[in-house]
């Protein structure tokens, strides 16, 4: 049954069940098919949409488990696809715990970032080795996942430490984008659009990079466009929608869904 939290319309996917308990979403009733979760559909707001930071409990991977965040954005024609996919899971082969993104919803070019209280620690320059040029979207809700690369790691005995605590720290699921205003010729220089984790401060292993101590990390992608006469002119497409998708967790804890207009 679906509900409202938050402000926000809130319904199951697959054998998925929400409750309110305590102030707190929980979303329970994950089996092992992937397709169990919950889709939080987000309104699409005036100017250039909605920033949207989604509060919620660490993922307990105990038994092994993934899950999925897919955020899905409308444009002018009331068109729906899926602008990002990000991939959380316990990898047994290794015993890390791993955060990945999905390839084929990557340009040719993007950013792997981190900060830590507010202060960038490293924005690398990444090319994407499964996509040489950007590709048209994938239709949402399709359940579909394509090639994943983990971008960041920890080992699983440092993961359940720091985050299996009780009660267990929250994180934050942020999708944001930054919109270049127009030069006085009229040309908008670019669209900045992240995705990121925000939870307590650690050593966080960047794959191909190093370690670091950082307390927020994603990645991050510019679009280009072509002289306009105004900003709103631009077809910048509004995200609508966040899905999750898990197996064989036990349940998804929601604390908070913060919809932030963009002017």
């Amino acid at each position: 049954m679906s509900l409202v939290f938050d402000g926000v319309n809130c319904s199951p996917i697959g054998d998925a069940v929400l409750s309110n308990v305590g102030g707190v979403l929980q979303v329970s009733g994950i089996g092992s098919s992937g397709l169990d979760g919950i889709l939080l559909k987000i309104p699409a707001g005036i100017g250039a949409g909605n920033n949207v930071q989604v509060e919620h409990d660490y993922f307990n991977f105990s038994s092994g488990g993934l899950v999925r965040i897919l955020t899905t954005e409308t444009n002018k024609e009331n068109i729906q696809f899926t602008r990002w996919e990000m991939v959380n899971y316990f990898d047994s082969e290794d015993n890390k715990v791993k955060w990945a993104y999905n390839n084929l919803l990557l340009p040719s070019n993007y950013n792997i970032i981190g900060s830590l209280a507010g202060t960038s620690v490293f924005d690398f320059g990444t090319s994407n080795p499964t996509n040489p040029e950007p590709t048209a979207a994938i239709p949402a809700w399709t359940g579909w996942i394509g090639p994943a690369l983990a971008a960041f790691t920890l080992l699983k005995g440092l993961y359940d430490a720091i985050f299996g605590s009780t009660p267990p720290p929250k994180t934050t699921t942020i999708v944001e984008k930054d919109i270049t205003r127009t030069l006085p010729d009229g040309t908008i220089e670019h669209i900045d659009e992240r995705i990121t984790s925000d939870p307590v401060a650690l050593n966080m292993y960047v794959v191909g990079h190093g370690t670091y101590n950082i307390d927020t990390w994603g990645v991050k992608k510019e679009w280009d466009f072509l002289p306009v006469d105004n900003v709103r002119d631009v077809d910048v497409p509004k995200t609508t929608g966040i899905v999750i998708y898990a197996k064989n967790i036990a349940n998804i804890k929601i604390h908070s869904i913060n919809v932030i207009p963009i002017p």
